[in-house]
């Protein structure tokens, strides 16, 4: 039957198809009798038509020619075939159901062979022997890949040097010190708060419609700035790595540092916008790590002096750079409370939902959510409950606090904030 198939610039036939395998293990594949040649067989595809995909294509080819469905896997290559002009765009397809009746049931045959063999019954069919080929060198660089992963080093890396006698640090001692009984309570009332809160918040945060001007100028006080938090938090990368404590990059002023170093790559855009609003409400965890540090953990040279730059940058220098920018690091009105609400649900859903079973998992404790902090005022059985109270506070009081300060800082540059480009 003749199609409307597609052509690319060159003239040339776009075409696409799987290379079927039976298994995930991928030990015996698919192949189909050429209706042109019934004693011959060939790897099921066909030509593009108009209106599909490479992946479309190839999905209906092999169940029009194959009468098989099932998993598109991995991308093989494209692959060019100069005589007929054609060029042909595979990806592996693990099969999940053969029909019974099919398209072109009653003018091909199927069958399962093994790899080798299928190579052989492609003689007369050269270049889609070098489907196969490349899908099984795929295959078995992947299957090495995962071979050379060795488990234990990437665990040991993740969180083996942790050292579970420095208090709060984390430990069976640190995982047993509320009843889990307690922690499931917490966790669900509040989990269930956060949930209807987010859900009354959606499509309620303010976006201007228009931004004021991209004041970035030479742009080189942002590259210096990008450099030196880069290397401030490349260097607290290394000492993780070096510790084997990579596990505590997840907490939150880390995540916050990675935030700002997009913020500071990002073009301008509304998604950028979204990303600083949220960003601001997060800087009172540097805040408190600055109130109440916790450095007994930090034994190699430099590491102490690093947790403070870091948490300098984060809280006063990064913000108020980017406050000066302008553009998308414009501040919504003070009395806009959209954006301090919809950050807490997400640090909430951080917090609980994520670090706290990553943390009792592995009796790590990540951002204080197993056990309480060396340097917790409110160390005690009911710790995470006041937490409950007084980080939502603090979410909405320093986040409002940066955005009075923030507008007095940008009418203090620029004189005032309404000009609008």
């Amino acid at each position: 039957m003749i199609k409307n198939r597609l052509k690319d610039k060159d003239g040339y036939t776009r075409r696409a198809g799987c290379v079927c395998f039976k298994s995930e293990q991928e030990e015996e594949v698919l192949l189909v009798s050429s209706c042109r040649h019934p004693g011959r067989w060939v790897v099921p595809s066909g030509g593009v038509e108009r209106g599909e995909d490479w992946k479309e294509a190839a999905v209906r080819e092999v169940e029009e020619e194959a009468g098989v469905r099932g998993t598109l896997g991995r991308f093989v290559g494209e692959f060019q075939n100069d005589v007929n002009q054609t060029r042909t765009a595979v990806y592996v397809l693990i099969v999940t159901e053969m029909l019974d009746k099919w398209e072109e049931g009653r003018d091909r045959t199927r069958s399962w062979f093994p790899i080798e063999t299928a190579k052989e019954m492609l003689n007369a069919k050269p270049y889609q022997q070098q489907y196969l080929d490349k899908a099984c060198s795929n295959r078995l660089s992947l299957i090495k890949f995962i071979r050379m992963i060795d488990v234990k080093y990437v665990t040991d890396v993740l969180y083996g040097g942790v050292d579970f006698t420095l208090p709060g640090n984390g430990g069976k001692e640190c995982a047993e010190f509320l009843p889990l009984g307690q922690r499931v309570v917490e966790t669900v009332v509040y989990e269930l708060f956060t949930i209807l809160v987010f859900w009354k918040m959606l499509g309620k945060v303010s976006v201007p419609e228009d931004l004021p001007a991209y004041r970035e100028g030479s742009g080189v006080g942002k590259r210096l700035l990008l450099v030196v938090h880069c290397l401030v938090f490349g260097i607290e990368i290394g000492f993780k790595f070096a510790t084997k404590q990579v596990i505590f990059l997840l907490n939150p002023c880390h995540v916050i540092t990675a935030i700002q170093i997009y913020l500071l790559v990002e073009p301008p855009s509304k998604r950028v916008l979204w990303v600083f609003r949220i960003h601001n409400y997060l800087l009172f965890g540097a805040l408190q790590a600055i109130l109440f540090p916790v450095v007994n953990t930090r034994l190699l040279p430099f590491e102490v002096a690093t947790y403070w730059i870091q948490h300098t940058l984060i809280l006063l220098v990064v913000p108020f750079f980017l406050v000066s920018l302008q553009g998308p690091f414009v501040l919504e009105p003070v009395w806009d409370f959209t954006w301090a609400t919809l950050t807490f649900t997400f640090f909430s859903f951080y917090m609980l939902l994520f670090l706290q079973p990553l943390g009792m998992i592995l009796h790590i404790n990540l951002n204080n959510m197993v056990c309480p902090a060396v340097s917790d005022p409110f160390s005690g059985p009911y710790y995470r409950i006041i937490a409950c109270c007084h980080q939502p506070l603090l979410i909405f009081l320093i986040g409002k606090i940066f955005c009075i300060v923030g507008h007095q800082f940008v009418k203090a540059l620029y004189g005032t904030e309404g000009k609008k480009e």
